[in-house]
């Protein structure tokens, strides 16, 4: 079907959109059974949380803000940190949702 000003909407073409991958993952998730951690890796996902306060302090140090350089790489270190940090952190909340 052609609109005002000659563009097609293409809606008579169009496939039905199918769920994203990550959504089938999601619903196969809540599913599943919990799957125990070791205590190492917990160990270490703790650690990260740890790190991120640090950077986060750091980071907001007026000398640590002079230095370029050295903002440039806690800032680098804080955005990986803060990735792995953050779904740690979910996942201890969806343990304690499910307990």
């Amino acid at each position: 079907m052609t609109l005002a000003f000659g563009f097609d909407d293409g809606a008579a073409r169009r496939r039905p959109k199918t769920p994203s991958s990550s959504f089938i993952h999601a619903q196969s998730a809540r599913s599943s059974p919990i799957i125990p951690v070791k205590p190492f890796l917990l160990q270490q996902l703790d650690r990260y949380a740890e790190r991120q306060k640090e950077l986060d302090f750091l980071l907001s140090r007026q000398d640590i803000m002079a230095d370029m350089a050295q903002f440039m790489k806690l800032s680098r270190e804080h955005a990986e940190v803060a990735a792995v940090a953050q779904r740690y952190a979910r996942y201890r909340q969806r343990l304690a949702d499910l307990q």
